[in-house]
């Protein structure tokens, strides 16, 4: 029974008693986790901002070219309370034309092959 309780008793300092290896095996197993968190946000926050930055001059481009537009007289735009545009009305219109056309066809019949 002696040899049961010692090797009962050195498995607990072990695994259970939290002796030095249990702390090092938990850092080693933190550690690299922490840093990797870190790491992700660190890279999605770069990645969001620019996203974020490139969202907002397509939206400058968009209401530069609505106004635009408007301003041809080729839409008709109604604004928000915040003065966002809220509706856009392409306006139609029928475009006539003429013209000739005239040229010269000439055929021949396929060479014959040997």
């Amino acid at each position: 029974m002696g040899a049961a309780q010692a090797l009962v008793g050195r498995l607990e300092d072990q695994y259970v008693g939290g002796g030095m290896e249990t702390w090092q095996t938990l850092a080693s197993v933190v550690g690299p986790l922490v840093i990797g968190c870190l790491v992700t946000w660190w890279v999605s926050r770069l990645y969001y901002r620019k996203s974020s930055e490139e969202t907002r001059e397509l939206r400058h481009l968009a209401l530069v070219t609505i106004g635009s537009l408007e301003a041809a007289g080729l839409i008709t735009v109604t604004y928000d309370a915040q003065g966002l545009p809220h509706r856009v009305v392409l306006l139609s219109g029928t475009a006539t034309g003429a013209g000739t056309v005239s040229g010269t066809l000439s055929a021949s019949p396929p060479s014959s092959k040997p």
